[in-house]
């Protein structure tokens, strides 16, 4: 069945709303020390080196927060990666590295809420047309109920069991996970199911995806046919009692059995 224009709207809506949101920040201006709702250790360091617009600093930073085994983790990033580890202590780790040229290091702000199990991340610009990054590596328990959100980057989490991510210009991939919703318009998709499998959906304009399932999983899957690429699956193709709903417009879709 091929993919409506509905659909095909929505998904390109995805796109320009995340664009929005991340650049919207650039007329925010709020400071990280206001916004920490409770006391984390703090590592900071720096580190600088030659591109071709000049000298670009690295300034790296890690806090340490206790946080609940079932809490909720928010990450809204605009330019850089997002890694999410599962750990077995009820601590939330955040690791970030800001990069930019040196006279614009300062006009990236990180701003981190902790506050009874709810956690919320932000990126923001100080100024406009800022070219800067952040790349995060966090650790969190697996009952992590995560919302990760970037415009350019990938997004990655492994081991965590509930993920809801959106990308505009990059890949999401989640490894051991039991429930997923992913979005990106430009990128490649992938989920790979730990045990349960609980209502999931993964959607893009441009990129392939790629589902694994555990063996024991016996309902069938909701692909919403490529204008341009093939389907190859190792279960049954069905609407009715699917717990997977797949859909892309370019690219390839493969679900497979793990064995």
């Amino acid at each position: 069945m091929n993919m409506g224009n509905t659909t095909f709207i929505g998904l390109i809506l995805l796109g320009v709303i995340a664009f929005g949101i991340g650049f919207r920040m650039n007329n925010k201006s709020s400071s990280a020390a206001d916004a920490h709702q409770a006391h984390g250790c703090c590592a900071c360091s720096h580190a600088s080196h030659q591109s071709h617009g000049g000298a670009v600093e690295a300034e790296s930073d890690i806090k340490n927060y206790p946080f609940a085994s079932n809490g909720s983790l928010s990450i809204d990033n605009t330019n850089g990666s997002i890694v999410i580890e599962k750990h077995d202590a009820n601590t939330l780790i955040i690791e970030s590295v800001k990069k930019a040229r040196a006279e614009h290091l300062a006009d990236i702000e990180i701003v981190i809420s902790v506050d009874n199990g709810v956690a919320a991340i932000e990126t923001l610009y100080k100024k406009p047309k800022i070219s800067g990054s952040v790349d995060y590596v966090i650790k969190a328990p697996a009952g992590t109920i995560v919302h990760a959100s970037t415009v350019n980057g990938s997004i990655a989490t492994h081991g965590i069991h509930h993920v809801n991510a959106d990308a505009v210009n990059g890949s999401i991939m989640s490894h051991g996970v039991e429930q997923v919703q992913m979005e990106t318009v430009s990128g490649e998709l992938s989920a790979a199911f730990s045990g349960a499998v609980a209502q999931s959906s993964l959607q893009s304009v441009n990129g392939t995806i790629h589902v694994s399932l555990p063996a024991s999983y016996d309902g069938s899957v909701d692909i919403r046919s490529p204008l341009n690429g093939a389907v190859r699956s190792d279960f049954p193709l069905s609407s009715e009692h699917a717990a997977i709903h797949l859909e892309t417009v370019n690219g390839s879709i493969a679900v497979t059995r793990v064995k």
